[in-house]
């Protein structure tokens, strides 16, 4: 058996690490694993996993002012392994995998890059390096294959599908006719770029046209609650609007049926992947296109687009769009259906990522 070493920054409620904690035990079946954690591990995270499959993991939580010294450390730690394949996932992980590949070029590498523009010098810098580095390049969407290509070209880049679970066969019947009250769901991180003041101002539309409504805000605080908390009251929509607080990744598949309508507001995502997970289980997105979202979703078919950057008129034509879909119940149970075909039958990220190693 194949040992494989996959490199990672620290382990939190965040895309990338849901995918990779979902692929654990496929890839402990197919491979001798290892995960190196560069930073701390969320005990929520793996808490499903089993007792071997939590052993595959280690920390390496050296502060990044000393990476000057510490990456000669975690180098020997995957020199003792002696990985035939390794696959190296952010930044700080591409710099890792860079200079062990230079050291061991025999090793079969495998660069990851989830993003459509680097965020800073040092995400650019050792990205661009662990593309040059890799035998193979491995991205999570079309739009991150795109802006590789843009940037590098000459290598295989393949796209990895992040879905971490087959949605269900069939699509549920849904159906506002019978609603007392419509509700809504964000379920993501309490950011700025998530834009979550242009989904509340719907909200206050939808209100003032007479609706019963409310949203429910699952996520971590980011950095912008006490913001959106202050738009709430100014709103006056203390009666709408809840934050609900952080859900195990692995209980969020049962809010999808406990909703009718999903909301992303985000001025930037990649994969989207909360979206993704909503259109699969067949609950129609609200959604601004930004990111990967146009390649796997389309206006009034798949999902209800609001556009980021619109003046006062623009914004309630597409505000009237989301009226429009509640008082025809036709055209609300289409979206749900295409909404579903889009990710019907696709491959689940460990699948994938398996797939593409071997």
């Amino acid at each position: 058996m194949q040992k494989l070493v996959y490199i990672t920054h620290g382990l939190d409620i965040g895309g990338v690490e849901v995918a990779l904690i979902s692929a654990i035990p496929d890839l402990n079946k197919n491979f001798k694993l290892r995960v190196l954690v560069l930073g701390s591990i969320n005990p929520q995270l793996i808490a499903d996993l089993s007792a071997s499959e939590k052993e595959v993991f280690e920390e390496l939580n050296y502060p990044i002012i000393a990476y000057p010294i510490c990456w000669i450390f975690i180098i020997a730690k995957i020199k003792e392994i002696n990985p035939d394949i390794l696959i190296s996932s952010l930044w700080r992980s591409s710099l890792i995998a860079g200079i062990y590949k230079r050291v061991r070029p025999k090793v079969k590498y495998f660069a990851f890059i989830h993003n459509t523009k680097f965020f800073h010098f040092l995400d650019e810098k050792f990205s661009k390096m662990a593309l040059k580095k890799a035998d193979s390049i491995l991205v999570d969407s079309v739009s991150s294959m795109k802006f590789v290509k843009e940037i590098f070209s000459g290598k295989q880049v393949s796209v990895v599908s992040f879905l971490t679970n087959h949605g269900p066969k069939t699509n549920i019947v849904r159906s506002l006719e019978d609603r007392k009250k419509i509700r809504f769901l964000y379920l993501g991180r309490i950011h700025r770029v998530k834009n979550l003041g242009l989904a509340l101002e719907l909200i206050k539309f939808l209100k003032d046209k007479g609706l019963n409504v409310c949203l429910d805000i699952y996520g971590r605080d980011d950095g912008d609650k006490e913001n959106v908390k202050r738009q709430i009251i100014d709103s006056n929509l203390e009666g709408e609007c809840f934050f609900r607080g952080q859900i195990p990744h692995q209980d969020r598949f049962g809010l999808f049926r406990d909703y009718d309508f999903f909301i992303q507001t985000s001025d930037f995502e990649g994969m989207a992947m909360s979206v993704a997970e909503a259109m699969q289980n067949g609950l129609p997105c609200i959604i601004t296109p930004v990111g990967e979202i146009p390649n796997y979703s389309s206006d009034m078919i798949s999902a209800i687009y609001l556009n980021k950057y619109i003046d006062e008129k623009t914004k309630l034509d597409q505000f009237n769009k989301v009226l429009d879909v509640i008082h025809t119940p036709s055209l609300y149970a289409s979206i749900s259906r295409q909404s579903h075909l889009e990710f019907a039958n696709k491959k689940i990220y460990s699948e994938s990522l398996i797939e593409q190693i071997k």
